[in-house]
């Protein structure tokens, strides 16, 4: 169990694009300032309502191809630039994409991959198919 108000796990910078929507309006895209295994900050000019629903994708692009992690979060604050995720539900495999990257960003993937061990309760629930 975490304490209130602090980090369950390790927010790593990551500079790559993501869009989200909330259910009735337009998707907006952003970039990712930093990410965790179970939240995001995205900088955007958005400001959606905190406690909203939103579905999140993270877009890795390689080349030609892209990967998208899919993820279902709820905005925890929205202001100043920056829209702040938590994740709720990851979709599929994606969890797995989305621990991949953020150990490779890690300064210390150790520590992420203890956290993992230590937390596991607190990382987002996996899903096989996208609220929407």
């Amino acid at each position: 169990m975490s304490i209130p108000g602090s980090r369950t796990f390790t927010r790593v910078p990551v500079h790559v694009r993501a869009e989200y929507r909330v259910p009735g309006n337009p998707t907006v895209s952003g970039r990712v300032e930093d990410l965790s295994l179970n939240g995001l900050l995205l900088e955007t000019t958005d400001e959606p309502e905190v406690g909203a629903k939103a579905a999140v994708e993270i877009i890795l692009e390689s080349g030609t191809s892209e990967i998208r992690i899919h993820a279902d979060a709820e905005v925890r604050r929205a202001g100043e630039g920056t829209v702040a995720f938590h994740f709720d539900r990851v979709h599929g495999d994606d969890f797995e994409h989305l621990e991949k990257l953020v150990l490779f960003n890690a300064e210390d993937a150790r520590r992420v991959e203890q956290e993992m061990q230590v937390h596991a309760d607190d990382q987002p629930q996996l899903s096989g198919s996208i609220e929407g």
